[in-house]
């Protein structure tokens, strides 16, 4: 829940290293993009933790664009 309802937040940048992301880690906030330091199959692996609500009424990757192998 670390930046649930936070409606300021538009981007992050995360690293290759990251092998999950917690339940509701970002729903419902104004995160619009994802830069993120790895690949697309990198990406895949990541287990991200989504309770039933945001599973079904709030998933908040539908509308984050994630752009794989971010250098900058």
């Amino acid at each position: 829940y670390a930046f649930l309802f936070h409606s300021d937040l538009k981007k992050v940048t995360l690293p290759s290293s990251l092998t999950s992301i917690g339940e509701n880690a970002f729903g419902s906030s104004g995160l619009k993009t994802i830069n993120y330091r790895g690949s697309k199959a990198q990406w895949k692996k990541i287990k991200i933790k989504m309770d039933n609500a945001d599973k079904y009424a709030n998933n908040w990757l539908s509308d984050v664009k994630i752009n794989y192998n971010y250098k900058g």
